[in-house]
């Protein structure tokens, strides 16, 4: 289900799964303007993968903002406070539309300029942070709150639209492609799903229509969403064992270099998970020690248990050995 924002963004749901109770977790594809991303991490609630300026070379960068530059949704009038209440009026308003858009040129030859000087893109696709779309992979139990925030009329607009956007999604998805989940079963995004078998099991599905096992298929879904791409950057589709005509890297050569690498890259790690037993259920300790089951991180004082971000569904990353480091050693 994709839903888009007035200024060409969209919000797609990716996967929407629920536990045997009926607690939901919803995968988002995001895109919106990089002028508010940072907005969008204050919520800590919601777990996030992007692709990186990093990691996308100076040239491809400058084709973007050229061809498809990010415009803000609203251009309000000049006022005091943080809330630009009213719109400026319709002559002046395209005028500074025309003229955000016509600001990128010069900053293009600027890029273009410290590249040719030899600069690392690292910090050279910064200068065009304006004009930028943002990618993002996003998944989260709870959304209430983000909600009752970004859609609220002091919101500014150009998050207002993308957070419109998903609760219309989510609203709008059709409960029959809901997965029901069982405990041991995965919400993975961007990996198929299939309960279309006699025995009932759930299946997973690799893109060239293998089936993968639970493992495989986590580990599928935690390369994509480091790339917060369903596709490679050469418009195949991603695949797990594999690479198309020897370009690129498979899923699991992705997944050993991020999740088993020295430090940890985890956060790939914080869109997969599967159902929590019932709380106050006695399967939470193990082997009859004080602890809970693996992943379970904290309860808060309503009782509800949690694994990270997520309530009522374990985290794959907080299974993880090593996942986060708790003892800094400077120089290690």
């Amino acid at each position: 289900m994709k839903i888009e924002t007035p200024n060409n963004g969209y919000a797609e749901i990716i996967q929407y799964s629920k536990n045997e109770e009926g607690k939901e977790i919803i995968t988002y594809s995001l895109k919106y303007g990089l002028i508010v991303h940072a907005e969008m991490l204050r919520h800590r609630l919601l777990t996030n993968n992007v692709k990186s300026n990093r990691a996308v070379s100076m040239k491809q960068i400058r084709d973007e903002v050229l061809k498809d530059p990010y415009v803000p949704v609203k251009f309000g009038k000049q006022q005091k406070g943080m809330v630009a209440s009213s719109e400026a009026d319709f002559k002046n308003a395209n005028v500074c539309r025309w003229l955000w858009k016509a600001a990128r040129y010069p900053a293009v030859f600027v890029h273009w300029t410290l590249e040719k000087l030899g600069l690392h893109k690292e910090i050279t696709n910064r200068v065009l942070n304006p004009w930028q779309w943002v990618r993002e992979t996003l998944t989260a139990t709870e959304f209430d709150n983000f909600y009752h925030l970004r859609l609220h009329k002091d919101a500014q607009t150009d998050i207002q639209v993308i957070a419109k956007a998903m609760l219309e999604a989510k609203n709008e998805y059709p409960e029959s492609d809901i997965v029901i989940l069982k405990e041991g079963e995965y919400h993975v995004p961007y990996v198929k799903r299939s309960r279309n078998t006699p025995n009932g099991k759930l299946v997973y599905l690799d893109n060239d229509m293998s089936i993968l096992t639970t493992q495989e298929a986590i580990e599928a879904s935690c390369a994509r969403c480091a790339r917060s791409s369903y596709d490679n950057h050469d418009g195949t589709k991603a695949l797990y064992h594999k690479t198309h005509n020897g370009k690129g890297r498979s899923d699991k050569e992705i997944y050993q270099d991020l999740v088993n690498s020295n430090p940890v890259h985890g956060s790939c790690a914080e869109h997969q998970a599967t159902p929590m037993k019932i709380p106050y259920n006695e399967h939470w300790f193990t082997d009859g020690s004080i602890g809970w089951k693996d992943g379970v991180t904290h309860v808060d004082k309503n009782g509800y248990y949690w694994s990270g971000n997520f309530k009522g569904f374990v985290q794959y990353r907080q299974t993880l050995k090593n996942h986060v480091c708790w003892e800094y050693e400077e120089n290690s």
